[in-house]
């Protein structure tokens, strides 16, 4: 199981993702580290994008999977069919944001989900305390405005050192369908330097294509690129990275943005397209009915 898409608020699909009583918590600077038990109780490891499994390089993970295969039998007493989603840092600065300490084993447990539900914060709390396992913070739960969103940025974040990230706003109320499945509406709020797409054309009222386009350009969305090929452990920290590092930076805007994209150009571009799709057509029709006053064939 993989955990939700986390979209970006104001993004298409999130237009009632504030609608009702949600859970807002931290956004961590870490990379996401998932664990489970299957249906055999076996427990498997892996990142956002891959699974990893025992013996093979872990990489950046390594200090998680030591730990938590010291307490397997911990995790297996949770039951099969457990997931477990964490955010985990190796070190105070793991991407960009110099914290001022790791979390507890390296992980940050924000989500659960067990028996075919996700688990409530008085569950998930008490998972956090069975795994020893720092738990996410949650700054509200219930009711909440943009504007009381944009106030949390300026908490400092509980690992210490510098403000949060952003935010991750949960509604479990509302979903949405993503790749055929029913999902939960989650998406995330961020401080202005973490967005991965630029957003200062909208002030001026008239977007122009190639102002839509250079929105996609942000250095955000290269860092994001670094850090999920640095977790697949695909880089060679040379020019060679490059093409796999663009091909990856298509790859998530491809996947991320294709409504955003699809609305836009529609919105923009139909009345263009309607246009063109009747030049020439009066003209045309006058010819029509000419011949329809024409002499057919045959007669006087």
């Amino acid at each position: 199981m993989e955990y939700p898409k986390v979209l970006t608020l104001g993004s298409r699909g999130t237009e009632r993702a504030l609608f009702g009583a949600v859970q807002v918590q931290e956004k961590v600077d870490g990379s996401q580290f998932r664990f489970w038990a299957d249906p055999n109780n076996e427990v498997h490891y892996g990142s956002h994008h891959r699974e990893i499994h025992l013996g093979e390089n872990y990489g950046m993970f390594t200090e998680a999977i030591l730990y938590l295969e010291s307490i397997k039998n911990a995790i297996q007493s949770l039951g099969p069919s457990s997931f477990f989603f964490c955010e985990y840092l190796q070190k105070p600065k793991h991407n960009c944001l110099k914290y001022s300490r790791t979390p507890l084993n390296h992980l940050v447990l924000f989500d659960a989900h067990r028996h075919g539900n996700w688990v409530t914060r008085e569950e998930l709390g008490d998972l956090s305390v069975i795994l020893n396992i720092d738990l996410i913070p949650e700054y509200r739960c219930g009711d909440i405005s943009l504007n009381e969103l944009r106030e949390l940025l300026d908490l400092e974040s509980y690992l210490g050192g510098t403000p949060i990230e952003g935010v991750v706003v949960k509604n479990y109320i509302e979903n949405i369908m993503v790749g055929g499945h029913l999902l939960p509406v989650f998406s995330k709020y961020v401080r202005p330097e973490f967005k991965e797409q630029n957003d200062h054309h909208h002030k001026t009222g008239k977007v122009t294509l190639d102002d839509y386009l250079a929105s996609f350009r942000s250095e955000a969305r290269w860092a994001k690129a670094i850090q999920a090929l640095t977790e697949e452990g695909k880089l060679t920290q040379s020019p060679k990275d490059i093409g796999p590092l663009i091909q990856q930076i298509h790859k998530d805007i491809a996947t991320e943005e294709a409504l955003n994209i699809s609305h836009f150009l529609y919105r923009h571009f139909i009345n263009n397209v309607l246009r063109q799709s009747t030049a020439g057509f009066p003209d045309w029709y006058k010819e029509q009915l000419l011949k329809c006053l024409e002499p057919q064939q045959g007669e006087k």
